[in-house]
């Protein structure tokens, strides 16, 4: 399952949508606040094919980012390049909550285009994971 929410400059709030398979399961339009005309459009032209999303997006001038609901160690691990300490980043991995999961891997290509531009090393995966270097 993706999960997408969808923001304009040209409306209030978001909207949501889910795609299974590739197709589109859930359509969520509660927390925006569309016009008349913006609801018929949005209803009228939504992508029902996952794989159309983008272009219906930069057609209709809207912002489209993906929603991650749940990150796996292995996703993170990989992410974050360094390779050093995987039981320990392990072991404070599986410490975190979910939300704080997410965080920490959405947190990566930051950190690293900080590290690149002060010349530095990145930490350790533990290291990073234990001191939530993502709330700095």
């Amino acid at each position: 399952m993706s999960n997408y929410v969808i923001t304009s400059n040209k409306f209030e709030g978001a909207f949501y949508l889910a795609y299974g398979n590739g197709w589109l399961v859930k359509l969520d339009l509660t927390e925006a606040n569309l016009s008349k005309e913006q609801h018929a459009y949005v209803l009228g032209n939504l992508p029902l094919k996952e794989n159309e999303l983008k272009a219906f997006a930069a057609t209709a001038k809207l912002q489209c980012k993906e929603q991650i609901t749940q990150v796996t160690f292995e996703v993170f691990y990989n992410a974050y390049g360094y390779k050093e300490g995987r039981k320990k980043a392990e072991n404070a991995w599986n410490k975190l909550s979910k939300a704080e999961q997410i965080k920490a891997y959405q947190y990566i290509s930051v950190l690293k285009a900080k590290k690149a531009f002060s010349n530095e090393n990145l930490p350790y995966p533990a290291t990073y994971l234990n001191q939530q270097r993502w709330s700095d």
